[in-house]
């Protein structure tokens, strides 16, 4: 097991402390009343290390001065310790200086959102990663190391994010094949070649709803085509048939009479047809001289609306102006009245000026000097702000900010009103003249129609069509009941095959649940084995009996780490750090906090270097 033993630690400024110990290869016992930075000495370890602090807060504020408000002078905050490692000595310094910027423009210096941080092995600056790289190969693992250091940190870390506390100890416990399971997982071994057991179930699940939705629906539709059935059992077909054949032979008979008549008033309709046709031509004609000049009035129109709206927008804009020139003048006169005020002042005072570094009264002719130098800087302010000024008033009298008129439409709309009214098409002659023969002969075809009286025939024409429609209707439906019956077959066969495919899908995600407790019980008695003092609990059992993912610290007797007392939670953090120290082959510094809570028979004596940190009344580190 590699070997990390803390020689000497020093604090510049870090957390307003400044203390240099050195530590003993075993055992170490410091004491000191509160503040003065026994704590500290742990998370400057922790720190100079990963960056961390403690398990609660990582901000950089906290690593300054807090008692006072950052500046630029602010001295650097800086850890430096002496370790070995198997018996090679190194030097590691960390240092976080307060960061701040000075805006353009302005002439205080405000705080940034970052500070500059420095890492140095040995002396040698390194960047952030070359360190890191450092020191997982030199120490330990980087992404385990603050674990390793403190156990608080996992500790914590179940309580805040047990996912990630879960993922830390399925990966410590390493790869687990179907051969360590005791279950029989054939139904999904498949699929746990390319997904998670989650993941599994998640899909099946997914892959239900639709399945039981439908499952649902089936016996409400059986039911209702078996309702459509029943309403037809005492129907009479036959004596639909029968209707059928009587209507469509009625219909026969009226097409015979109706063809005799059209023979005699064929030439009649044919010469009717040719004056319609001629008339439609002519009226489709006036139509589209109408709409051409509609058509030209519109163009006319939205050009002179294109032009009013850039005209308006020229406006709106000349108005923006205006408004613009306006208040700068406002806001330059005001300003010039101040600064010739001032000058009046400056020029109206009599009275010496102290000397800003020995605060004496300064000679007459040297305030004079700097009042004139005032005076004449303001007067240099004063010329360019009435320039601008000037030339505000000059824009404003110009007229080149006066609105233009826009144009009217009323003439073009007008006429466009006009001919949006209906075409008068008796008046055209020709279109007159073609109206008079066609109504001359159309009553030569109703005297022909009236002696046949073939009004009634049509009339009766229709109703047959109209009873033949609903009678072919009725029959349908015949062939329809057996196609219905059919339907319902095949939905009960349907609802046999869902049912299956829910039985395997509920298998599936049985034994997926069933997979994930028995791996889950497989990493807690892997990670149990190592643990002494504490234990883990992979699973929740939730009140309807389902076992969820979970990582929850306890103590032997199974109390939630949280709720434990101090010196407990203490025992704990010291069993969860040795289990990451042991797991990586790396012996640490152990830090033993609040150990007057412990009588001396139960202190804590955990292997390999410890520093014991106690409560006392000194008011500086007693290091024993």
């Amino acid at each position: 097991m590699k070997q990390i033993v803390l020689k000497r630690i020093r604090l510049s400024d870090w957390k307003a402390k400044n203390l240099d110990v050195t530590f003993n290869d075993e055992a170490t016992r410091i004491s000191a009343r509160n503040e003065v930075g026994k704590s500290s000495l742990q998370q400057a370890w922790n720190w100079v290390l990963t960056g961390y602090t403690t398990p609660i807060t990582t901000k950089n504020s906290d690593l300054f001065d807090n008692r006072v408000e950052l500046s630029p002078d602010t001295p650097e905050a800086v850890v430096k310790v002496w370790i070995s490692v198997d018996g090679v000595d190194y030097t590691i310094e960390r240092s976080a200086k307060a960061k701040f910027k000075r805006p353009r423009g302005q002439a205080e210096y405000v705080k940034d959102t970052s500070d500059t941080y420095t890492v140095k092995v040995d002396d040698i600056e390194m960047s952030a990663t070359n360190f890191a790289a450092w020191v997982s190969e030199v120490i330990a693992p980087i992404e385990i190391l603050l674990y390793a250091l403190d156990g608080a940190f996992f500790s914590t870390l179940t309580v805040s994010d047990r996912d990630k506390a879960r993922a830390i100890l399925e990966r410590m416990v390493g790869s687990i094949t179907l051969d360590d399971y005791c279950g029989d997982y054939e139904l999904i071994a498949e699929k746990l070649t390319k997904y998670t057991p989650e993941q599994i179930r998640e899909q099946a699940a997914s892959q239900m709803r639709p399945v039981k939705k439908r499952f649902d629906e089936i016996p409400a539709i059986i039911e209702s085509k078996k309702e459509f059935i029943r309403s037809y059992n005492s129907k009479d077909w036959a004596g639909l048939e029968t209707m059928l054949a009587s209507t469509k032979k009625s219909i026969e008979d009226i097409d015979e009479t109706m063809v005799n008549l059209s023979q005699k008033s064929a030439p009649i309709l044919s010469r009717m047809a040719e004056i319609a046709d001629a008339r439609q031509i002519l009226k489709d004609a006036l139509i589209s001289e109408r709409e051409a000049i509609i058509a030209e009035l519109k163009k006319k129109l939205a050009a002179i609306d294109e032009s009013n709206s850039k005209t308006m927008r020229d406006n709106a804009y000349k108005e923006c102006e205006r408004i613009s020139c306006e208040a700068k003048i406002k806001k330059l006169t005001e300003e010039i009245s101040e600064l010739l005020a001032e000058r009046d002042a400056l020029l109206a005072d009599g009275t010496t000026e102290l000397c800003p570094t020995c605060g004496q009264q300064m000679p007459l002719e040297a305030t004079k000097t700097k009042r004139a130098e005032r005076v004449s800087a303001i007067y240099a302010k004063v010329k360019c702000l009435r320039v601008v000024t000037d030339s505000c008033h000059m824009k404003l009298a110009s007229g080149e900010l006066s609105p233009c008129d826009l144009m009217s439409t009323t003439d073009l709309e007008a006429s466009l009103a006009s001919y949006r009214e209906p075409i008068d098409f008796g008046g055209n002659e020709e279109y007159q003249k073609l109206t008079e023969e066609l109504n001359s002969l159309n009553t030569q075809a109703m005297e022909i129609s009236d002696s046949t009286d073939i009004s009634n025939l049509k009339h009766r024409k229709r109703d047959l069509l109209d009873l033949v429609e609903t009678v072919s209707k009725e029959l349908g439906i015949r062939d329809k009941l057996d196609a219905v019956a059919s339907e319902i077959n095949a939905l009960r066969d349907e609802r046999k095959a869902l049912a299956c495919e829910m039985a395997h899908l509920e298998g599936v995600q049985a034994k997926c649940q069933e997979y994930i407790e028995e791996r889950a019980n497989i990493i807690s008695n892997r990670i149990n084995s190592r643990l002494g003092g504490c234990q883990v609990r992979m699973f929740n059992i939730q009140k309807n009996g389902e076992r969820t993912p979970d990582c929850v610290l306890t103590d032997k007797d199974g109390v939630n780490y949280a709720t434990l007392s101090t010196s407990a939670k203490i025992r704990v953090n010291i069993d969860v750090q040795e289990l990451f120290r042991s797991h990586y082959g790396v012996q640490l510094m152990t830090w033993v906090d609040e150990c007057s809570i412990f009588d001396s028979q139960h202190l804590p004596k955990p292997d390999g270097q410890c520093c014991y940190l106690f409560a006392g009344d000194s008011p500086t580190l007693v290091v024993e």
